[in-house]
């Protein structure tokens, strides 16, 4: 991978430098972040609504990913409510 190549996980954006970190939410996804969602603590739109929906589906509600989603710890739309069921 050259460095022109490298893009952030989570705002898919080319970065000169990105910083690695265990996902919050999805234990095993190794995330590379820039700064800027580095510092937001930011999640992969994917990974929160895959979780969101693995949860309700296990009738554990939204607890794990609400955060996320009130807060808007993500790059990309807005997540509905039809994204998660």
């Amino acid at each position: 991978m050259t460095q022109n190549d490298m893009r952030c996980t989570v705002c898919k954006q080319q970065k000169a430098q990105l910083r690695p970190r265990k996902s919050k939410l999805m234990k095993d996804l190794q995330l590379f972040l820039c700064n800027e969602c580095f510092t937001n603590k930011r999640e992969p739109r994917f990974a929160i609504i895959m979780v969101g929906r693995k949860d309700a589906r296990e009738g554990k509600g939204l607890a794990r990913v609400e955060e996320y989603l009130r807060l808007h710890r993500y790059a990309g739309d807005e997540i509905l409510a039809k994204d998660l069921i």
